[in-house]
């Protein structure tokens, strides 16, 4: 993401990295290998039409697009999808039927989210989640601030612009693996309106229309996560996990100094309670009562806390299409393209707050990672040279030298500038979740979010195949897409 500093606005178009037009090294190779196997053809004496037919089909496979995606980087999701098997996307929470069984303290979750455990500081009273499989520790913060759309335009800029020094506070040397930011949008109902007019409806009789109004009213509450990913290792001793945790206390204290800056206030690192129920929210967020919820007396849900070992769910069933968690089913979304033009400080705003009616919860999540300077550095100067090149051969007339070329070479040059003015080259996805109550009502649902993002210009793609990956990826706990099969 790149700040002007001529006008308070922002661009996000992604760099390209296409090494011929819009062909990628993968598309390259394929029609490389066509080639040969023509070439081969014709000099074994074959004849003409092997070798035409061979490199039809790699044609085929790496040209054009079917579902906004070449065969190419179609077949790895599918055979993935396929390797994975029954065993994975059907799956049933084990009941200890009897006190004999060995209990784990840790959440029984399925295997695309199997190998996280909640691990609690040794001393104090934060806890983190450590990802066996990739070896990594994740602690969390919740955020709170001034609501954005109060603020002055050159206000709005300057929390933008320390949001970009939150995502680069932490240096890559840390071990750090991921930043991720999370908008978890649930329906919330009006307890407090709804316990005074039936303390007072008695009394007052002119309230019953209010009554009415409350009772067939809910309103999104927003709640922001930022979650922090190290490696770690495997924290099979008590010395390694206690290291680990005084690198991730570390860390958390340069986030929230970061933050602070950014008039941001941080609560957290997260209790094992507060942990267990983001993500018992995120999977089935029927089965939890937000932070002053309905149960009257219940003290852990008022604290918005669950049990370590209640997070997770007790039945999934997961789709190419959806996946069903529980009573609820969701639909996950990758952002595939951002506004390619200059936007405005509050253009994100529109995108995050609009309410769909039928949608128990939407999470929006965005994935920073740190990039290696070098190979940064190497993707800039080739996409530098592609760009010079095309303006070369305009200037001499074999070409022509377009407004869409001329855009993708500003954005180009712009990320050089950024690294040789020293700023950490990241990269950034998105990821957008779904959540209804019936399976009936998703495709209406996630058209809408579409429709809503694409009037901003984001453009989304479900994620068929691998909607059990996103629907983890999304989840404010960290993961990230670092559990993609292929």
């Amino acid at each position: 993401m790149t700040a002007t500093t001529a006008t308070p606005g922002y661009r996000l178009d992604p760099l390209d990295r296409g090494l011929v037009g819009r062909l990628d090294r993968r598309q390259l190779v394929i029609l490389g290998v066509g080639a040969t196997c023509w070439l081969m053809a014709s000099i074994s004496g074959a004849g003409f039409i092997p070798g035409v037919v061979a490199f039809a089909l790699c044609w085929v496979v790496s040209v054009p697009r079917f579902g906004g995606q070449v065969l190419a980087e179609w077949l790895p999701i599918w055979c993935g999808w396929t390797m994975r098997g029954r065993w994975s996307r059907h799956w049933l929470r084990p009941l200890h039927l009897t006190s004999a069984g060995l209990v784990d303290d840790g959440p029984s979750l399925p295997p695309w989210l199997g190998g996280l455990r909640i691990v609690a500081h040794p001393t104090d009273k934060w806890a983190a989640i450590h990802d066996s499989q990739a070896q990594t520790l994740t602690g969390h913060l919740q955020i709170t601030g001034t609501g954005f759309t109060t603020l002055a335009p050159d206000q709005m800029a300057l929390l933008l612009a320390g949001w970009g020094s939150v995502f680069q506070a932490v240096p890559s040397d840390d071990g750090v693996v991921r930043i991720t930011w999370s908008d978890v949008a649930r329906r919330m109902p009006l307890v407090g309106h709804q316990e005074w007019v039936d303390a007072n409806g008695t009394k007052h009789d002119a309230l019953d229309d209010y009554r009415s109004f409350v009772n067939e009213s809910s309103h999104m509450r927003h709640d922001l996560v930022l979650t922090l990913t190290m490696r770690v290792g495997s924290l099979k001793s008590l010395d390694a996990q206690r290291s680990a945790f005084e690198r991730m206390a570390e860390s958390v204290t340069i986030l929230r100094d970061a933050l602070s800056e950014a008039q941001l206030d941080a609560h957290g690192p997260l209790q094992a309670g507060e942990v267990a129920y983001l993500m018992r929210a995120g999977l089935s967020p029927n089965s939890v009562e937000p932070a002053g919820g309905t149960i009257a007396g219940s003290l852990v849900q008022r604290l918005g806390l669950t049990p370590t070992t209640a997070a997770g769910p007790m039945s999934v069933d997961a789709s190419s299409k959806h996946v069903c968690v529980d009573d609820v089913a969701h639909q996950c979304f990758w952002v595939e393209a951002w506004p390619e033009r200059l936007q405005s400080a509050d253009w994100f705003d529109s995108v995050i707050s609009s309410d769909v009616p039928g949608i128990v919860q939407r999470v929006f999540t965005l994935v920073v990672e740190p990039l290696d300077d070098a190979k940064a550095l190497n993707e800039i100067r080739m996409a530098s040279s592609r760009h010079g090149g095309e303006q070369v051969a305009a200037a001499e007339g074999r070409t022509r030298w377009d407004s869409f070329k001329a855009a993708k070479a500003s954005a180009v040059n712009e990320r050089e500038r950024e690294m040789a003015s020293g700023h950490a080259p990241v990269a950034y996805t998105a990821l957008v979740t779904v959540t209804v109550g019936d399976v009936d009502e998703l495709n209406r649902a996630g058209q809408a979010i579409r429709r809503r993002c694409e009037r901003n210009r984001v453009m989304l793609r479900p994620l068929w195949g691998r909607m059990d990956i996103g629907l983890a990826a999304g989840l404010p706990i960290g993961l990230g897409l670092s559990r993609e099969p292929f």
